[in-house]
């Protein structure tokens, strides 16, 4: 797999110190930064897999046309034809054509699906633009990459992927040279309610797009996938009100997860305690976790439990509450949102809802091949669901 990087680039984070998941402060520090730093790691593992090459050629000791040919003694072309099954007028004996067979399944041979694309009249390519999604620790953004690029590998793409933030910066990158270069476009990440009916015109024009921006349910774009959001913030509060909390605090930060923990408490004929609800605004980080908590216990109001919108946030909370001697889940059950690498990682296991984020590049993936072939395809909102650890026993 070809992984070519070009546009704009990925802007660096601000440097701060990241707060911690237990409660000594160098073994906090170390641990995060192991996290962290393991993202891109397994990332890079991961792509280097792939060599950085188009799938399926045959410079790595696979058996070329030619050397079938060569050893049966007949022609390049004639076995090009006989295993792409396009004879035309040309004729060939059965026994030539089955001895020929033979030989390619005794070799293993598989074609060069590239450079049947590009004999086609396609250009070999896919395009992936996506806006980095999670806060450190999360691995998200690499989880959507690794499993996108699986798919595409398997059809002997070569992918093109960018970076960008704003509106702006997509508009710039996505030219009309680059859609000239690529036979489909993928746009994932954070969302940008603003970009879509761009993508739709993209689309309409005849350039496949397929659409997986993580918190936007309806799309006009055929073959889109997200994630229910709403289930997401429901299945937690679900779980907790069945243990038995009845004043659950909660970090909004997305209405819809929001939509999911007040929809529990009805189901559960159990009253939302608003003044227990901290608005996050849209973020979440650890510093909102912590920050939401805090003011929580400004309040000296009673919870038993908090449903946060993100692992960090959950993080955070666990680290502000184990700093008051407050015990978890003992005294207070915690959960968060994605099922990241910082769920395990917390001083104390966290119960999670899933971000089904693997499954989103998958899904995307094979959406927009079929798409290419000018298949049906419809939309998909993925179904997450919790994985339950030590936080919310």
């Amino acid at each position: 797999m070809e992984v070519r990087f070009g546009g704009t680039s990925k802007p660096a984070r601000e440097t701060r110190a990241l707060p911690g998941v237990g409660a000594s402060p160098l073994f906090t520090f170390l641990r995060l930064f192991l996290l962290i730093a393991n993202d891109w790691v397994c990332f890079l593992r991961h792509a280097n897999a792939f060599d950085m090459r188009p799938a399926f050629s045959n410079n790595h000791g696979m058996p070329s046309l030619k050397k079938i040919a060569s050893s049966l003694g007949v022609s390049y072309t004639l076995v090009s034809k006989v295993l792409s099954g396009r004879m035309g007028t040309t004729g060939v004996r059965a026994a030539t054509r089955d001895a020929i067979l033979k030989k390619a399944k005794a070799l293993n041979y598989r074609p060069n699906r590239l450079a049947v694309a590009l004999k086609g009249g396609r250009k070999g390519s896919v395009g992936l633009f996506i806006h980095t999604v999670g806060t450190p620790g999360t691995e998200m953004t690499q989880q959507f990459i690794i499993n996108t690029v699986h798919c595409l590998n398997n059809a002997g793409l070569q992918l093109w992927l960018r970076f960008f933030q704003t509106d702006q910066e997509f508009l710039t990158a996505c030219d009309e040279k680059l859609t000239r270069d690529i036979d489909g476009l993928i746009v994932a990440g954070s969302s940008h309610a603003g970009l879509i009916e761009k993508l739709h015109q993209i689309d309409q024009s005849g350039l496949p797009v397929v659409m997986s921006f993580i918190n936007i349910q309806k799309s006009p774009l055929s073959g889109s996938v997200s994630v229910d959001f709403e289930l997401q913030g429901y299945l937690p509060t679900r779980h907790l009100l069945e243990k038995g909390c009845r004043r659950l605090a909660h970090f909004n930060a997305n209405e819809l997860r929001y939509r999911g923990f007040k929809r529990a408490h009805k189901e559960m004929g159990v009253a939302v305690q608003k003044d227990l609800v901290i608005t996050a605004e849209n973020k979440f980080d650890f510093a909102s976790g912590e920050t939401a908590t805090a003011a929580l216990l400004q309040k000296k109001t009673r919870f038993d439990g908090i449903v946060a919108q993100s692992d960090a946030q959950a993080v955070g909370a666990v680290r502000v509450l184990l700093q008051h001697g407050i015990r978890v889940p003992e005294d207070v059950r915690v959960t968060g949102v994605d099922d990241s690498p910082l769920a395990e990682a917390c001083i104390v296991p966290l119960t999670s809802s899933t971000s089904q984020i693997d499954e989103c590049g998958r899904c995307a993936a094979l959406s927009l091949l079929k798409k290419i072939e000018g298949e049906p395809v419809e939309s998909r909102i993925l179904v997450p669901t919790l994985t339950i650890r030590e936080s919310s026993r």
